[in-house]
C-alpha cells in the first residue's frame, strides 16, 4: 500500500486519516480528522474537526514498510533535499496570513517522512468546478479571479511567487471563497530582488507556464510576470473549458488565444484581458496582478452575485468525491431576471490590437464579434460561435440560384401545358362542315 490505510493516527493520536483526497509526484494529501473539546455552561463535548494533512512522499523514489507506515527511501540525497523543501514551503506557507491563501496549523516529522496540517476546503478545486459546469460564464470567471488577484497581490508584496497558478491549485470552499493551495513550487525572494534558496524556478505545468520559465535567468527583480501569464492562462480554463496551448504554440501562432475565446462567446474586453496577460513576450504583459483586477473592476459585475450562482458541492465526508453527482447549471430561477455582464449594455467599439503588437484576426471574414455573456446564475456552457465562411455562402447562393432556375422552368411548362390544353379544346369546339356528294351513278 502506497498511502496511509484508513484510521492512521498521527502526532501521537491528535490526528486520524479517514481518506485519501489526491496524489502527486512529491506528496499525498489526506482528510483528517482531530478531535475538539467545546464546553458550555451545562458541560462539554468532544467533536471532529477536519484538516487537510499533505505527506511528503516521491511517488518514484519512497516505498512503504509493510505495515503500511513508515516510508522508506528518505535517506536518498535527492529525496532528502526535496523533503527539506517540502518544510520550507510548509514554513512559508504559515507566514502568509490571508483569507484567499489556505492556513496551514502545523509541520512535523513521523514515520521518517514530513508533514504539513492545513484547513481544509470543503468545496473542491476550480479545475472540478469547470468540469461539472463545462466552463465558467465571464461574471463567475471574474468574480473567481478577483479574489485569485488579492491572494497574489499579497503574496507579491511579500517577495513571494506561486509559480505554479491553475484551476486545480485554486479551492473553493461552500461558502464560496476561494483559496490558493500548493505551494511546492513557490519562491520566497528577498527585498532586493534575489531567490533566498539556490534552486532553480520549477517549469510549471505545460499550458500555464510562460515559455521564459523553463530556462528562467535571474536578473534581480521579483518577476510576478510568471504569475500574470499563470493567471491569465487560468482564465482561459474558466472560460473555455479546455486546457489552454502551450506557450511555444502561443508564441508561434498569435491567433490561436483570441480564436478559441471567441468561439466560446467570451466578451471582447476579457478577450483581450487573457490575450494581454498571456502574451509571449513578459514585457507585453501586465506587469502586475493589481493591473489585471484593475481592469476586471470596471467590467460591471456585481461579484456577490456571480459567485453565489456557483453550483458549489461540498464533499460528503463519509463519502467519495468522485461519486458525489451535481444538477447541472445555467436554467435561471423562476422570477429572478438574469444579471447582464455589463450593466445591460454590450461593450463598445472594437476590440484593440492585441498586447504583442500585430494585427488582430479579421472578425469580419471570420470569426463574428461575440457579443456580451449575460449571467445566468451559474451559466452553463455556452453555445460556440459559429463561422461566417464565404466558400460556404458562394456554394449557398449557387444553391440558392439553381433552385430557383428550376422554379422557373416548371412554372413554363405548366404553362405551356395548359396552353396546349386550351388549343385543343378550342380545335375541339369548332362546327364541322357538311361534305357533299354527286351521285354520278345515272349518268
Amino acid at each position: 500500500m502506497s498511502y496511509l490505510s484508513a484510521g492512521t493516527l498521527l502526532r501521537n493520536g491528535k490526528y486520524r486519516i479517514e481518506k485519501v483526497l489526491g496524489k502527486g509526484s512529491f506528496g499525498i494529501t489526506y482528510l483528517a480528522a482531530t478531535p475538539m473539546q467545546m464546553k458550555g455552561s451545562l458541560g462539554e463535548v468532544t467533536v471532529d474537526l477536519h484538516v487537510t494533512i499533505k505527506e511528503f512522499f516521491m511517488a518514484e523514489m519512497n516505498t512503504r514498510s509493510a505495515d503500511g507506515t513508515r516510508v522508506e527511501g528518505s535517506s536518498i540525497t535527492l529525496v532528502t533535499n526535496y523533503k527539506r523543501k517540502f518544510m520550507r514551503e510548509a514554513e512559508n506557507l504559515s507566514h502568509l496570513k490571508h483569507d484567499n491563501i489556505v492556513k496551514v496549523l502545523e509541520v512535523f516529522e513521523e514515520n521518517n517522512t514530513a508533514y504539513y496540517v492545513m484547513e481544509y476546503v470543503d468545496g473542491g478545486s476550480i479545475d472540478e468546478l469547470v468540469s461539472r459546469q463545462g466552463c465558467l460564464n465571464p461574471a463567475q470567471t471574474i468574480a473567481i479571479v478577483r479574489q485569485v488577484c488579492k491572494a497574489l497581490e499579497y503574496m507579491h508584496a511579500n517577495y513571494m511567487l506561486h509559480l505554479d497558478l491553475k484551476p486545480k491549485n485554486m479551492m473553493i470552499s461552500s461558502k464560496k471563497q476561494v483559496k490558493l493551495i500548493d505551494f511546492g513550487l513557490s519562491k520566497q525572494y528577498t527585498e532586493d530582488g534575489q531567490p533566498e534558496e539556490s534552486t532553480s524556478v520549477g517549469l510549471g505545468t505545460p499550458g500555464y507556464a510562460p515559455v521564459e520559465q523553463s530556462q528562467f535567468r535571474q536578473d534581480g527583480s521579483l518577476p510576478v510576470t510568471l504569475d500574470v501569464y499563470a493567471l491569465g492562462a487560468t482564465m482561459f480554463k474558466m472560460l473555455t473549458g479546455t486546457t489552454p496551448p502551450e506557450s511555444s504554440y502561443v508564441l508561434n501562432d498569435d491567433t490561436v488565444l483570441y480564436s478559441a475565446l471567441s468561439q466560446a462567446r467570451v466578451p471582447l474586453p476579457l478577450i483581450n484581458v487573457v490575450c494581454k496577460a498571456m502574451a509571449p513576450l513578459k514585457k507585453n504583459r501586465y506587469q502586475s496582478v493589481s493591473e489585471i483586477d484593475t481592469v476586471l473592476s470596471g467590467m460591471n459585475v456585481n461579484d456577490d452575485i456571480a459567485i453565489q450562482s456557483l453550483n458549489i458541492i461540498g464533499y460528503n465526508i463519509n463519502e467519495n468525491p468522485s461519486n458525489t453527482s451535481c444538477t447541472p447549471t445555467g436554467t435561471p430561477n423562476r422570477g429572478q431576471t438574469p444579471s447582464p455582464l455589463y450593466g445591460g449594455q454590450a461593450p463598445m467599439g472594437t476590440p484593440p490590437t492585441p498586447p504583442y503588437g500585430r494585427q488582430a484576426p479579421n472578425t469580419q471574414r471570420g470569426i463574428q464579434r461575440p457579443p456580451a455573456s449575460p449571467l445566468f446564475n451559474g451559466s452553463s456552457q455556452q453555445k460556440p460561435l459559429q463561422r461566417v465562411d464565404n466558400r460556404q455562402n458562394r456554394v449557398r447562393v449557387k444553391k440558392t440560384n439553381g433552385k430557383s432556375y428550376i422554379k422557373w422552368i416548371i412554372l413554363a411548362l405548366a404553362l405551356l401545358l395548359v396552353a396546349g390544353t386550351v388549343v385543343v379544346l378550342l380545335t375541339d369546339s369548332e362546327p364541322k362542315q357538311e361534305k357533299h356528294f354527286i351521285d354520278t351513278s345515272g349518268d
